[in-house]
């Protein structure tokens, strides 16, 4: 650790116990720190101040010093102008008239929180620039265990890879024919099989895994090309970081259930309330998806 003009006010830094922490003081104290250093080696205190820690006393000199490194560099620190966060939730809301066989699996609680559902946020206004790719790319691992795929539903960066594993003894195949040229592999216990999609298709079409040999196992996986998309959990939240103000087209799909919503969205300021995008059985693919103009200071967001 160079504390020069690296640690700030406030900072913390951890070692796991037993490894060694070397601290670097300002160039202006190492003259005469070294020197009390040495003042001390050769004539020691112990005869006269019977109590007297040296250990106790650097470690207390070092606080002091380190107390006062950093002060006013907050004010210069960059801030994220014209960025906002985005928080909101999906829901479904049940017709007993039109019954969702797979609810049970996705719909939670009494709020009706959705999980597995696709957020994608695709910038119109101001018009969107090319997107800095990652620095760094990932592998997904996509599961075949029970006679199901885990998880049923991926998100990724288009780069990013996925690694199809089959971890039980029958013998299971991965198929997807939206890609050139089809993916079609079959993989026994342990075998595992990687796969890089070469288009991004977004939260509108993404890419359906199948099994040949058991026609229930099905999967999805989203590729998109940009950085804002989401996947919600059980608890059916989202979170966008850092989006740009402006107006985006928000895309909403739920591939379980063949649902779909699309929105535009205006990010006019800071602190927006959460947006709630409730979905129900007339936003299936089949149905015409209801469309409005959404403003993310409204309370009810969606």
């Amino acid at each position: 650790l160079d504390i020069q003009g690296v640690a700030r006010k406030g900072d913390a830094f951890f070692c796991r116990e037993g490894e060694t922490f070397h601290a670097r003081l300002p160039t202006c104290l190492e003259v005469p720190i070294s020197a009390f250093f040495r003042f001390v080696e050769r004539y020691p205190m112990k005869p006269f101040l019977p109590d007297f820690s040296f250990s106790r006393l650097a470690t207390c000199l070092m606080g002091w010093l380190l107390s006062f490194q950093g002060l006013g560099e907050d004010e210069d620190r960059p801030t994220n102008k014209g960025l906002v966060d985005i928080r909101g939730s999906v829901t479904y809301q049940s017709d007993p008239q039109r019954p969702w066989r797979l609810k049970r699996y996705f719909v939670h609680g009494q709020e009706g929180r959705m999980s597995e559902a696709v957020v994608e946020l695709i910038p119109i206004d101001p018009k969107p620039q090319a997107h800095e790719a990652p620095s760094s790319y990932q592998t997904l691992l996509m599961d075949q265990k029970d006679h199901m795929f885990l998880p049923e539903t991926l998100v990724m960066r288009l780069g990013d890879s996925v690694t199809f594993l089959n971890s039980e003894s029958a013998l299971h195949n991965v198929r997807c024919l939206e890609t050139d040229p089809p993916l079609h592999v079959n993989l026994a216990l342990g075998e595992d099989h990687l796969f890089k999609p070469q288009k991004a298709h977004g939260a509108r079409d993404p890419l359906d895994i199948t099994c040949v040999f058991h026609g229930a196992m099905k999967a999805w996986i989203f590729v998109f090309d940009h950085p804002h998309f989401q996947l919600t959990d059980r608890s059916g939240v989202f979170h966008f970081k850092d989006v740009p103000i402006g107006t985006y087209r928000m895309r909403v799909s739920h591939a379980s259930g063949d649902l779909t919503f699309e929105s535009e969205a205006r990010v006019i300021g800071k602190d927006p309330p959460p947006w709630i995008i409730a979905l129900n059985p007339d936003h299936q693919r089949s149905s015409s998806a209801k469309k409005k103009s959404v403003e993310a200071i409204q309370p009810d967001g969606l």
